[in-house]
């Protein structure tokens, strides 16, 4: 793993799409949940208040174990249809409450 592949895998538009779908499926879920933060932060995905709340998660993504290796095609390029949706799910699911309590109090507030 190169923290170039990284990057790539980061700024990788069809993987970058890929996860923000996947995000707005979760929020559908997660708005409903009884934790405030976790349904603080699904409210706001699904109006798009906060992008720096996407951009965490799409950094998270980027730099989820396992994934720069297996994209990566040793020649500088890279191949996000590699990373299947059931992986992005899992590092969006396992994600959710570290970005709810970095955006959001257990209250459901926004971090001052």
């Amino acid at each position: 793993m190169t923290y170039h592949v990284q990057w790539q895998l980061t700024y990788d538009d069809a993987f970058v799409n890929r996860c923000r779908a996947c995000l707005t499926e979760q929020a559908n879920i997660f708005q409903n949940d009884g934790r405030a933060d976790m349904a603080a932060l699904a409210k706001s995905i699904l109006r798009g208040d906060d992008p720096s709340e996407l951009a965490t998660f799409q950094t998270m993504g980027g730099a989820a174990a396992g994934f720069a290796d297996a994209v990566d095609n040793g020649d500088g390029t890279i191949d996000s249809t590699k990373i299947t949706d059931a992986q992005i799910l899992a590092v969006v699911q396992q994600g959710w409450p570290v970005v709810a309590s970095l955006y959001y109090t257990s209250m459901g507030e926004p971090v001052p």
